[in-house]
């Protein structure tokens, strides 16, 4: 017989609180649901971000895929038919049934005793630009949750996300694991997957998920939770593609680019010590394989990278037009642009290792520490300048 294991009760929120704050969420059931939400998605990703232009329905105004109308799959949404304000999708496979393509897409070879879990993807979420920062996404997380927790039986679910979004997906309980990056229509997507009865790693990130798995997975009569250890390896440090740990991006930062005098970066040039640790610290490790697309031109996407290692190649309406390297800052016209439009493409040459700056922690550290802020803005502002030189004289 199987006895729960003991755990610690903390003060926490009352489940009947955050349900106050909550917004109904729907599952689309018919086909005009399901239209609703690929309109819906069509003017957020494609009009508004410009994004997955080639996967698109131009002459419907749809953004819809296979997965979309299989049957292992459910589309979520908030709002009505009429005026959608929120969406996701999550497809939900029994142990065993993951399908092939879904199988190369999420790496499920590196998981050990895949084939005895019931598994999920949830992916495709979106929010109307106009109630952003309301209660939206975690009304469909939740949603979600209480769906594979407890309706489906669901051990683990997989996510995808772009570079700057993973420390918040990892508050809301999710692990970045060793799978393969993968194309996401503007830049690279990092795997991550969400161990659904972890408690002790819901309360580590602080996620509001924490009550909802003690529902589920803890007491009399509940789902017994997995056994962590086994999954442990799909964790380790050498295999994931990011690092997340302020103080091992600081370490990394230092010995990949501030020991080496032969690689002095523009963008930190003349910064004080204080506020280059500073930067790297608000920042995040990712490792880039060759042939990996970080920006994508045309594309809305805000955050910069600081090469530490490796090459990276940049074109521009099509035409190579520069070569990065060591110490070199790309991202940073979409990051001061208004629309936050790409301007370029960057592909990895050869595996490589960027450090990621996103464009809100960048604006607080600029509040934080007003005498960096302007040697910030002039270091960009000359890597700028150079850039454009370089151009019009067709170097």
């Amino acid at each position: 017989m199987h006895t729960a294991p003991h755990i610690h009760e903390e003060k926490e929120l009352p489940l009947a609180n955050i349900a106050d704050h909550l917004v109904p969420v729907f599952r689309a059931n018919t086909q005009e649901e399901k239209e609703a939400i690929y309109r819906f998605r069509y003017d957020v990703y494609v009009t508004e971000m410009q994004r997955y232009q080639n996967n698109a329905d131009h002459d419907h105004g749809w953004l819809k895929d296979d997965d979309d109308e299989a049957p292992y799959s459910i589309l979520l949404y908030c709002g009505t038919p009429e005026k959608i304000t929120a969406t996701a999708r999550v497809c939900i496979w029994n142990a065993g049934e993951i399908p092939k393509s879904a199988q190369s897409r999420l790496s499920t070879h590196l998981v050990p005793g895949i084939d005895k879990y019931n598994t999920a993807e949830v992916t495709r979420f979106m929010v109307s630009p106009s109630t952003r920062g309301r209660f939206l996404l975690p009304s469909l997380i939740i949603h979600g949750y209480e769906y594979l927790a407890g309706e489906t039986g669901t051990d683990l679910a997989f996510f995808q996300s772009i570079p700057a979004l993973v420390p918040h997906f990892r508050r809301l309980g999710t692990r970045p694991y060793g799978g393969a990056l993968l194309d996401g229509g503007s830049s690279t997507l990092i795997p991550s997957v969400m161990v659904l009865s972890d408690y002790r790693y819901f309360k580590q990130c602080g996620s509001f998920l924490a009550l909802f798995v003690k529902k589920y997975f803890f007491g009399p009569d509940k789902r017994k939770p997995l056994n962590t250890e086994k999954l442990e390896t799909i964790f380790q440090d050498n295999i994931v593609p990011v690092e997340l740990d302020a103080l091992r991006v600081w370490d990394d930062v230092q010995t990949d680019l501030l020991k080496d005098s032969d690689h002095i970066s523009n963008f930190l040039d003349k910064l004080s010590p204080n506020i280059v640790e500073e930067i790297a610290k608000a920042g995040m490790i990712l490792k880039v394989p060759s042939g990996s697309t970080l920006t994508k031109e045309g594309t809305i996407d805000r955050q910069m990278y600081l090469v530490l290692n490796g090459k990276f190649e940049v074109f521009a309406q099509g035409k190579s037009v520069a070569i990065l390297v060591k110490g070199d800052l790309f991202g940073e016209m979409a990051f001061f642009r208004k629309e936050g439009k790409r301007t370029a493409t960057v592909k990895s040459v050869i595996d490589s290792k960027v450090l990621v700056i996103s464009h809100s922690s960048l604006k607080k550290l600029m509040h934080k520490t007003p005498e960096g802020a302007l040697q910030i803005f002039t270091n960009i502002g000359q890597i700028m300048s150079d850039r454009l030189a370089g151009l019009l004289m067709g170097g």
